[in-house]
């Protein structure tokens, strides 16, 4: 059977009053073939995202860096 190739929610947790209830952890990866969820017993989810040109991207960054991304329906994020 093939794989489904669908977009990816990610959303952030927030409150009543919109405001943030608990960040998100994602891990990039240069060398995945494809962008996946994953869901462990007793984790909470997170997600692999697959940087396709990224080795000299992800060699520059520093663990808590902010980083800009384009969604699947072309929105800065």
């Amino acid at each position: 059977m093939p794989l489904e190739v669908r977009p990816l929610r990610i959303a952030v947790h927030k409150d009543v009053h919109n405001k943030l209830i608990r960040m998100i952890e994602n891990f990039l990866d240069s060398e995945a073939s494809f962008t996946e969820k994953i869901s462990l017993t007793g984790v909470a989810p997170s997600f692999v995202i697959s940087i396709s040109e990224g080795h000299q991207i992800l060699s520059t960054l520093n663990i808590g860096e902010r980083l800009s991304l384009t969604d699947a329906r072309g929105r800065p994020r």
